[in-house]
């Protein structure tokens, strides 16, 4: 090599130099998103980082409705639509229809919404808990069909009960949130099915953007659980931040999508939600005289809601993350209470579950469209069950001597 030119040789000092800054300048960012973390309370009800990262292995709230939206459901000429991971009638439970019955064999249904088909996850607490308060069904094999999807509402409801009820020995309804918030577009008759992939499917660019957005959310949970696996990264308060802050920027366009999506296919009936509210009523009422009629014990719940009055007194994640009056029709839910108590005056086997948070303290809400979490669930159905029990034989037909036999 020519002694005129310069000498490229990497000196140690050198290397020594930028290692220590690259050290300090990590040190500095940890400490300062620790920091950070502590001061806005941004792990939430997590207590780890690790805590956090599982959490977002799975998919949750508007996220997770969504996800099931688009890439869950297939169209069904009579229930609107099923789910693509179903049964072979497209049902999400584990048993094929018609139901293969041993001599002590009880099926409970459950229908109803996204709220409803979360209570599947506890189906051995809700069986004992029956079992508990009611002889006729001690010593009894129950099995918990789930018939509920999310974005179901009247008179989907309705028509999937009237379709399988007869295979069923008993049926539990949870309902009332999507009838007033989940309204058809104008070209659809009202008790069409509010929340289904034809908004989406109707919109190029919507459905562009929406795919768009579920890669970038599938490459967040594969880069959280990269995170959650590593002894040293998932202590790690700066990767934290930036997965924090890549899941806050997706559930926004999570809100704008369903926003646009629900816009395109949305338009107000009424402001007081009446029509609604009356369709709710009427095949609802027309559930119970099915059940009647073959003697088959149904009892219908109004799922609980934070923006009732009087009612739970949210604490103040509650209040953050999962109250936003101005986004829901506050007007049109008072309106369901208020036929729900009427509907409760006919229908002995009926009862607005409302009434069991007025002043509850606990944290139940995880999301601002009515979802709970493990101690809400676990409150309901302890409630549920205890209103099955004291109403159990009440009804037009008796069924106690069928679930006897």
């Amino acid at each position: 090599m020519p002694d005129h030119l310069p000498s490229h040789k990497f000196k140690p000092k050198t290397f020594a130099t930028i290692l220590i800054g690259l050290v300090f300048t990590l040190v500095v960012l940890e400490t300062a998103g620790h920091i950070c973390i502590k001061a806005k309370s941004l792990l939430g009800s997590h207590s780890t980082f690790e805590e956090y990262y599982n959490s977002l292995q799975k998919f949750s709230g508007p996220d997770k409705a969504l996800h099931n939206l688009l890439y869950d459901t297939k169209s069904n000429p009579y229930f609107g639509y099923t789910s693509q991971s179903g049964n072979n009638y497209g049902i999400p439970t584990q048993y094929d229809f018609p139901l293969k019955k041993e001599a002590n064999d009880f099926y409970i249904g459950l229908f109803g919404s996204s709220m409803a088909e979360k209570l599947i996850n506890y189906r051995a607490i809700i069986s004992q808990q029956l079992q508990e308060r009611i002889p006729a069904l001690r010593g009894k094999n129950i099995k918990i069909v789930n018939f509920a999807i999310g974005g179901y509402k009247q008179p989907q409801q309705f028509i999937v009960f009237s379709f399988f009820f007869e295979q069923l020995d008993m049926a539990i309804q949870i309902d009332g949130w999507n009838e007033i918030t989940l309204i058809p577009g104008p070209e659809f008759p009202i008790e069409f099915p509010g929340d289904s992939p034809f908004p989406f499917s109707y919109d190029e660019e919507l459905d562009r953007s929406t795919k768009k957005y579920f890669f970038i959310r599938t490459q967040l949970t594969n880069w959280s659980d990269v995170f959650r696996k590593n002894l040293l990264l998932k202590y790690s308060s700066t990767l934290f931040l930036a997965t924090r802050t890549a899941e806050q920027y997706l559930n926004h366009q999570t809100e704008r999508f369903m926003a646009v999506g629900h816009g395109k296919n949305s338009f107000p009936r009424s402001d007081s939600g009446k029509e609604e509210v009356a369709i709710w009523a009427r095949y609802l009422k027309m559930q119970h005289i099915l059940a009647d009629s073959k003697k088959m014990p149904f009892f219908s719940f109004l799922q609980p809601s934070q923006y009732s009055s009087p009612g739970k007194k949210l604490t103040e994640n509650e209040l953050k993350c999962c109250y936003k009056p101005g986004k829901w029709p506050i007007n049109k839910h008072m309106q369901l209470r208020i036929a729900s108590k009427e509907v409760a005056k006919t229908l002995t086997r009926h009862f607005d579950l409302n009434d069991v948070i007025i002043g509850e303290e606990r944290e139940m809400f995880i999301d601002d469209s009515c979802h709970l979490g493990e101690i809400g669930n676990k409150l309901v159905i302890q409630h549920m069950a205890d209103f099955i029990a004291a109403h159990w034989g009440r009804s037009k037909g008796s069924f106690d001597a069928k679930t006897t036999k």
